[in-house]
């Protein structure tokens, strides 16, 4: 099912977000240690309004980057606590 816009909406503003993985991307000098780009919805869709890059060198994200961790290989935009902002999911197999 398509999450709705209320439940993929990472930063409150009412909007849809996407989140996109880039698990092969180096982070730090350390290959393959992967990231996430949440990229901000609003009026016009997705794409114009910036975005962010989540590491695990990013606080509140538990862990730290290594070479090979993959982070982001999966990745979803959930309301996990029904408060109307998205928690960002995100897999790290390496």
């Amino acid at each position: 099912p398509q999450p709705s816009p209320s439940t993929s909406d990472f930063n409150g503003d009412g909007y849809a977000d996407l989140a996109v993985g880039v698990p092969d991307g180096a982070v730090g000098g350390k290959a393959r240690a992967g990231y996430v780009n949440v990229l901000w919805g609003g009026r016009n869709g997705i794409g114009a309004h910036g975005s962010i890059r989540v590491t695990q060198a990013t606080t509140e994200v538990p862990g730290t980057p290594e070479a090979g961790d993959r982070f982001g290989a999966s990745v979803a935009l959930e309301d996990l606590n029904g408060d109307g902002i998205a928690e960002l999911l995100a897999g790290a197999p390496g």
